[in-house]
């Protein structure tokens, strides 16, 4: 069992890498089109506003793992507890983001409602996978073939269904 949740993590690390990495590369390439419709954000901040949150967002995909675990651990309460407190907070966010005269207020509502489910997420993949467990950062490579190969199955699917479902915005 910690051997799956030692590959987890360290796989989990390495494609958060890889995830900051490349959207860091392609932000601003993606940013402009995605973001057209906003005129009155120059391209500049266009970028950076498309960078910073997709960071949180890759930074909150991290929990989605401990979700899975306290799933998998019959502690499913906590998984839905977690990201409601995180909205709650998100929501107290935005209140003071509107309150506040701050320059760039759709920047800051959007770090200020994100933040609150990254952080909580962040705290709490590293608790489950590390300090709770006991994390081996040489698991064997049988469970890691096992995870890719599982994984890689699933990925395909919700691929095709990440398709179907979005084929909107391609056409």
């Amino acid at each position: 069992y910690s051997e799956y949740i030692s590959t987890a993590f360290i796989i989990s690390v390495i494609q958060w890498c890889l995830g900051i990495l490349l959207l860091y590369f392609i932000s601003p390439i993606i940013a402009p089109v995605f973001l057209k419709q906003f005129t009155f954000i120059n391209d500049a901040d266009k970028i950076k506003n498309f960078f910073v949150v997709g960071f949180i967002f890759f930074s909150i995909n991290l929990s989605n793992i401990t979700y899975k675990i306290w799933y998998a651990e019959h502690k499913g309460y906590l998984a839905n507890i977690v990201p409601a407190a995180a909205s709650l907070f998100g929501l107290a966010g935005i209140w003071l983001i509107l309150r506040m005269q701050i320059e760039n207020k759709i920047l800051a509502a959007l770090i200020a409602f994100t933040t609150p489910a990254m952080i909580l997420g962040i705290i709490f993949f590293v608790l489950k996978t590390t300090v709770f467990s006991e994390i081996n950062l040489r698991p064997g490579w049988t469970v890691f073939k096992q995870i890719i190969y599982r994984s890689g199955r699933v990925f395909v699917f919700a691929l095709l269904g990440l398709l179907i479902t979005q084929i909107d915005y391609f056409v």
